[in-house]
């Protein structure tokens, strides 16, 4: 039976060689595994913009941030310029969202038949800091690094709960006749880095590789990475011991994003919609995890800028 439906999949700050297909020796990711040996795994896909909220306007509409005028954090996607969800709309597919999308407003049009439990930028207006051109304030911590490693998040149990909704909905619409399309959007591994403990604990310290050039005297020297650096409070040296707990840490978050796709995936197969659905996985732009004395996105380094693409 040809396929009809679409399932796709994304994640946030989850860098292509985080996972077993990409050949990554230690992180556990077997859903995603599985999900390349059943299609296929795209080696060179990169985002276009590595800041979530451009990358996501970018991806939405097909079009580079420059053509959108999304720059930054601060400036979300609206629903004016028209989006792959719109398109399929127009085609007659019911096109619903579950979880994360960082667009402006749920009120605009962003193409989407039913948004559910959609995480939108605060206010409407997002990360006021990201618009100012010159010498803004730096940050006064370390978000998501200072208590890294195992614990409970909001951003674990919301994407437990988008797994869940993504299940009933699965159930809900599996003998539907009218083609649908699912946009299942995880925030995890996103920081703050910290993961459940019984999958921190898969990762012992001792036995993780240190990521390349951590070490202050590797650093790579440019005046826009020096002011990185400082913004985001990461011009004071990482011990190894910290290096190592942030690392499993985020190994942990992206073992319960696998997790989470799992649930999803299984759903999907009881319900019989396996031979009927497509699916996408990928993430809207990597993580740095010290490389070069740099956590996060921001730049476009490969760790930053690659994400997984499987189909």
């Amino acid at each position: 039976m040809k396929p009809a439906n679409l399932l796709f999949i994304l994640s946030d700050q989850h860098t292509r060689d985080m996972s077993g297909c990409y050949g990554h020796p230690v992180v556990k990711t077997p859903n995603i595994d599985r999900l390349a040996r059943r299609g296929t795994r795209f080696t060179s896909a990169y985002t276009n913009c590595p800041i979530c909220v451009p990358a996501r306007a970018s991806m939405a509409t097909g079009r580079y941030v420059h053509q959108i005028g999304n720059w930054d954090n601060a400036f979300p996607y609206d629903g004016s310029v028209p989006s792959w969800s719109h398109r399929l709309k127009e085609q007659g597919y019911r096109v619903d969202s579950i979880g994360k999308l960082h667009f402006r407003d749920p009120n605009d049009d962003n193409g989407f038949t039913e948004e559910v439990d959609p995480l939108h930028v605060v206010a409407g207006v997002g990360d006021i800091l990201g618009c100012i051109r010159r010498s803004p304030p730096f940050r006064n911590k370390r978000v998501g690094i200072d208590n890294a490693g195992p614990g409970d998040s909001t951003y674990l149990r919301y994407d437990v709960s988008n797994a869940d909704n993504a299940i009933k909905w699965l159930n809900e619409h599996r003998n539907d006749d009218k083609p649908w399309c699912l946009f299942l959007s995880f925030v995890c591994p996103h920081p703050p880095y910290i993961s459940p403990p019984d999958l921190f604990d898969l990762y012992p310290l001792e036995e993780l590789s240190l990521p390349s050039q951590w070490e202050e005297g590797q650093w790579p020297t440019h005046r826009a990475l020096d002011y990185f650096r400082r913004f985001f409070h990461f011009d004071r040296p990482f011990g190894e011991s910290e290096i190592r707990r942030l690392t499993a840490a985020y190994y942990g978050v992206c073992t319960h994003l696998d997790n989470q796709m799992g649930r999803v995936l299984e759903a999907l197969a009881s319900a019989r919609l396996e031979e009927t659905t497509r699916i996408i996985y990928t993430s809207d732009h990597g993580e740095s995890l010290g490389a070069r004395g740099l956590f996060g996105k921001f730049t476009m380094y490969e760790e930053a800028a690659s994400v997984p693409l499987v189909r």
